[in-house]
């Protein structure tokens, strides 16, 4: 078979993910999409397991070209190092609008990698890319190319946070405030603004206000319903939720489902409502109001991985509910809410190393955003070098940050 024509075939395929996410890329739906018959699909793929593998396979070959372009681009620059916040702002917002469904899929890499571990290696190789650019720039600039893999992982979450809604002026704010903020103080520049983002906090409050707005007072089946759809996503994913499992979970009939809501989306929307409402409440553990930076890497870090651990596939879930919500127009605002939540522990670390120096939310999601990114550098890793490689680079950025 042609390479040209299977490629021609997996486009198609980024598109469906794109707009259904990756539940919606079946054998089927690609050759309803292509126009060619599901048996040619097969005997090309071999099964849908197949397919999203490929799928992967090319979406990273696409983005490595991204990349490619964009350090063939800056390299041709004769660049300082007071450009950089100007240049990664540029590039993250490219990013986000041209390779807007790879990055997308990258972020559904990541997140199947979690929950299956025959998807590791890919992940982290893909992670790789972006981190090798930052890395190149930071060399380019003459800055410590040590910071490349904490700016990586920054950038990522920068560019993760445009995916949730790319064309909304507050998310575009948002995002040339994280950018800004993370170059300025990595580097030791005169920083742009100080304090929070106002167009993070903006976007904070409308989703509190929108889940406010829900009505209570449901009676008990519902109820129950609703709690375990909350506790199955949480489990499981959003994507592998159905009818059965809900009814089978609450202890009630499918013609109970029914009769209560009109769908399984229904149920499923009023399901992220509840579970971004406990996320609303959701701080982590009790820090201490004043730690070293070396009583976080002794204590607390190893703490938070063990947590990590203990939550299971929650963390997971609430990147799948990001980028399920994302999806729709009618639930954006969830998603870019969800999102401004992140960092409010993190907040909270990084002021209790901070001492005289301002810690704001902008801060402490940026770190958050820094911890994610480099455990996902690392997921090719084993458990202890991916932990190894976190706990390293997140000494080197808060070396910096805390400087």
């Amino acid at each position: 078979m042609y390479q040209s024509g299977q490629n021609e075939l997996l486009a198609y395929g980024l598109e469906i993910v794109d707009t259904g996410g990756l539940k919606a890329l079946t054998l089927r739906s690609l050759a309803q999409k292509a126009g060619v018959s599901p048996s040619l699909l097969n005997y090309r793929f071999g099964s849908r397991d197949g397919l999203v593998s490929r799928l992967f396979e090319y979406a990273r070959d696409l983005d490595a070209e991204f990349w490619h372009e964009c350090s063939e681009t800056v390299a041709a620059m004769t660049l300082s190092l007071h450009h950089v916040p100007v240049i990664s702002l540029s590039i993250v917002q490219t990013c986000i609008q041209r390779a807007r469904s790879l990055e997308r899929l990258r972020w559904i890499c990541s997140t199947l990698a979690a929950r299956d571990p025959g998807y590791l290696g890919r992940a982290g190789k893909w992670a790789g890319l972006p981190c090798a650019f930052w890395t190149g720039l930071l060399r380019q600039v003459g800055a410590d190319e040590a910071l490349g893999p904490s700016l990586a992982a920054t950038m990522s979450g920068a560019i993760r946070t445009g995916l949730v809604a790319h064309d909304n002026l507050l998310v575009s704010a948002w995002v040339s405030d994280i950018v800004l903020r993370a170059t300025e103080r990595l580097l030791h520049l005169p920083l742009t603004m100080q304090g929070d983002s106002p167009a993070r906090a903006r976007i904070e409050a409308l989703a509190q206000a929108s889940v406010a707005l829900q009505p209570e007072g449901r009676t008990d089946t519902p109820e129950r319903i609703l709690t375990s759809a909350a506790a199955l996503i949480l489990s499981s994913g959003p994507d592998a939720v159905t009818h059965r499992d809900i009814a089978s979970h609450a202890g009630v009939s499918l013609s109970s489902l029914t009769h209560h809501f009109s769908s399984l989306d229904a149920i499923i929307r009023s399901a992220f409502e509840r579970i971004y409402t406990r996320a609303q409440h959701d701080y982590g553990a009790r820090l201490p109001a004043q730690m070293t930076m070396g009583e976080f890497m002794q204590t607390v870090l190893p703490a938070m991985f063990e947590q990590s651990a203990g939550r299971g596939q929650e963390a997971t879930a609430m990147d799948e509910i990001i980028l399920c919500t994302s999806r729709d127009h009618d639930t954006t605002l969830m998603s870019s809410g969800l999102m401004s939540m992140v960092g409010r522990t993190s907040s909270a670390i990084v002021g209790a190393m901070a001492g005289e120096l301002p810690v704001d939310r902008l801060d402490g999601q940026i770190f958050r955003f820094t911890l994610t990114g480099l455990s996902e550098q690392g997921m090719h890793l084993p458990p202890p070098k991916r932990d190894r490689h976190v706990m390293d680079n997140c000494e080197i950025f808060l070396t910096r940050w805390l400087s």
